[in-house]
């Protein structure tokens, strides 16, 4: 059966202008952050400024947004059950207050998802922006072939975000994308807040995109589908204010390149599409509806193909908006070119440029009533036009298949030094250049490009060995006839030498007093340089027992070894041409007299309702040094180091521990411990309770406002 190899090579300049628009509601272009006249802003809204955070703050639990900050806080601000907690530090916060625990010198702020409308009665804010180059925060690159431009990025100048792409879309390194693209997206918003409920929320996307794109693909018989994602950009977070209450926006950049392939044959093109969008999203009386306008041109090389192919390549931005650290709206745009192509229909080719535009909303963050967005994005448009096809154009043909191999295909004991060659025409008359690929699998890798000669030296081969070859042929007008694979075997000429005496033993032949853990080491050496296997035969008699076979470490860490004995060991070497060497039997012996260490459990003191002191005292070490000590506890008798434990330091001696995390009202139980190298010892189990806590409540009425999820913006807002 015939195997095709593809090469696809589609090279596409794409310009692409995306404007999402959520309502009629712009202003004139603005990038300051100025704070407005206050709004009014409810008594549950709770603003923690600059300094006292930096000053009352402890700690954040991320996992769940509680907050730990020094008790005197309450001094300064009231904080309780039903409040809306607001600060403008790192990507924001806003977060409704669940309950307010005291304890000591600190105070714990239990949290959940709140709204912006929760925060803010009635007020307004407004953003306009350029997204330049030199508003980049941080680039994250999902693959290294990417490279984002940031040598304008202390610029005075706004200037766009031009990246270069060189990438492998598969792990085969069979699909090949290179290109660049270069843009400077433009984000308006406005948004009004009244009596608690969003009355109006717009929002524009302005993209304009230079993408030019080249695919190559070298390939047998192929189905094939795929996105990467290439690298996410970050913004400098924007702050704007509804009266005091900060809004923290943050702008991301994601950039995904794809490939849709069914290839058959080798395929070369080029298109050049101009395209222009304006694309938006409306909500007005409870309804979203999607808009859009849209105008191109297109100019193109015609392809060349050899028989059947569907093939589309593309790059893809999407730009995210994140209000206080949360996904808010998001879309991205796909601009594409894709040929079809049958021998078998008429016409047989035809050439396509198109491009996809979706969008999606998470926008918890304004309070769920006014927002029904579907849960996956949808379509805004989707576009693709006939570009032109074979019916307009007449075909130079490619190359013949590759022939009359020499050695012929499947042929036996051939000489290390052979030569390759072969025989190829072209119906046309063009001129033929070749591409060798070479190797001993059977899919050999590429050796040498674009030759004249109908002949080539491989260099100087391995004996016994099957080698695979074929030849691709190239005429001058882009057409490409790969040939089918070849093989032949070569012959052996003389006697394979066995592998050297296994040496330079580590533990040294006869050691005495060796410690545990204890790894076995040892050199060895081939005449031919041949990949070499190690059997390791270890144990307590002169003549051990086989151990671990066929590894190719030349060190082995024996287990369960005891101190005070002697181990017997040795090597056997083996080659890959079935040769052999035994090494010597080599010996060692272990250190004498260690024991697990001592250690006395401390009882323990001082229990809260979440923390106690306890300890112990390390009074042997067993006759080696002792690594590591603590306390170990758990809800269960028989502690160990598997629950939770305190590590405070070595050695021997008195050490105390501080027990953290526990839980009200609790029995738990305690162990010391103390590790050396031997293993780990524990005292003598005890058992304390913490202390009962009596919890506490209060309920709130907000109106029937529901509970949101509200996460990281930065956006401008006057208030009403």
């Amino acid at each position: 059966m015939k195997a095709f190899i593809t090469k696809i090579k589609i090279e596409a300049i794409f310009i692409l202008l995306i404007t999402i628009v959520i309502s009629i509601s712009c202003k004139k272009d603005s990038n300051n952050e100025n704070p407005v006249d206050p709004g009014p802003i409810p008594e549950t809204t709770k603003i923690i400024d600059h300094s006292t955070w930096q000053d009352k703050l402890v700690s954040i639990d991320s996992t769940n947004f509680t907050f730990i900050f020094k008790s005197d806080l309450l001094n300064k601000l009231e904080l309780k059950a039903g409040d809306i907690l607001v600060s403008g530090e790192g990507y924001g916060y806003l977060r409704k207050v669940t309950n307010v625990v005291q304890e000591g010198n600190s105070i714990k702020v239990y949290t959940s998802f709140a709204s912006l409308n929760e925060a803010v009665r009635d007020g307004t804010f407004t953003l306009q922006t350029n997204l330049s180059e030199q508003k980049i925060q941080k680039i994250t690159y999902y693959r290294q072939g990417v490279k984002i431009d940031t040598s304008h990025m202390k610029s005075t100048e706004a200037t766009n975000i031009d990246a270069t792409i060189d990438e492998y879309l598969d792990a085969e390194k069979k699909v090949h994308v290179t290109g660049n693209f270069s843009m400077m997206p433009a984000l308006n918003c406005e948004l009004q807040i009244k009596l608690f409920k969003v009355e109006k929320f717009s929002m524009e996307y302005e993209i304009g995109e230079q993408i030019k794109l080249e695919t190559t693909l070298e390939l047998l018989n192929l189905q094939y589908s795929k996105e990467i994602d290439l690298v996410n950009i970050t913004f400098t977070p924007i702050t704007i204010f509804i009266g005091p209450v900060p809004v923290i926006i943050v702008p991301e950049l994601e950039i995904v390149a794809g490939a849709e392939l069914n290839i058959e044959s080798s395929v070369s093109t080029s298109i050049d599409q101009q395209m222009s969008y304006a694309i938006g999203i409306l909500y007005e009386n409870g309804v979203w509806s999607p808009t859009y306008e849209q105008n191109k041109s297109f100019t193109f090389q015609p392809p060349t193909l050899t028989a059947k192919a569907n093939a589309k390549a593309y790059i893809k931005p999407q730009l995210n908006l994140k209000f206080y650290g949360a996904l808010a709206p998001y879309l991205y745009g796909e601009a594409y070119g894709r040929i079809d192509a049958d021998l078998l229909v008429n016409p047989w080719w035809t050439l396509y440029g198109g491009a996809n535009v979706e969008a999606g909303v998470e926008m918890e963050i304004f309070g769920k009533e006014i927002f029904d967005w579907p849960e996956t994005p949808f379509y805004l448009f989707e576009y693709e036009t006939e570009i032109t096809n074979s019916s307009n154009f007449q075909y130079n043909q490619p190359p013949v298949l590759p022939f009359d191999p020499q050695p012929q295909n499947n042929l036996q004991d051939i000489q290390t030094d052979a030569n390759l060659s072969w025989l190829c025409t072209d119906p046309d008359g063009d001129p033929i250049k070749f591409d060798v690929y070479f190797g001993t699998s059977s899919q050999p890798p590429k050796i040498a490009s674009d030759i004249s000669e109908f002949s080539f030296e491989p260099g100087a081969l391995q004996e016994t060995t099957i080698y695979y070859w074929k030849i691709v042929a190239k005429d001058d007008h882009d057409h490409i006839t790969p040939g089918i694979v070849w093989h032949f075997t070569t012959k052996t000429t003389a006697t394979n030498e066995p592998p050297a005496l296994p040496s330079n033993p580590n533990p040294t032949n006869g050691a005495l007093a060796v410690g545990l853990p204890v790894t076995l080491s040892w050199t060895c050496s081939d005449p031919e340089n041949d990949a070499l296997l190690y059997d390791v035969y270890f144990g307590t008699t002169l003549n051990p027992p086989i151990g671990p076979t066929n590894q190719t470490s030349t060190n082995f860490q024996p287990s369960g070894l005891t101190t005070g004995t002697q181990y017997y060991w040795k090597i056997v070497a083996k080659d890959d041409h079935s040769n052999t060497t035994t090494g010597n039997v080599w010996s060692f012996t272990t250190e004498q007299g260690i024991s697990l260490p001592t250690v006395i459990t401390n009882v323990v003191t001082n229990p809260t309702q979440t923390t106690a002191t306890g300890g112990g005292n390390v009074t042997s070490d067993g006759g080696a040094p002792v690594s590591a000590r603590g306390v170990c506890w758990s809800t269960s008798t028989v502690p160990t180091l598997t629950d939770e434990h305190t590590t405070n330091g070595n050695g021997t001696g008195s050490f105390s521990s501080s027990l953290t995390g526990l839980t009200p009202n609790t029995q738990y139980y305690v162990r010391a411990y103390a590790t050396n190298g031997l293993g780990t010892a524990y005292g003598e189990e005890l058992n304390f309770s913490t202390l009962n806590v009596q919890p506490w409540t209060q309920k709130a009425d907000f109106g029937g406002v529901e509970e949101i999820m509200l996460l990281g913006f930065q956006l401008e807002i006057k208030p009403i």
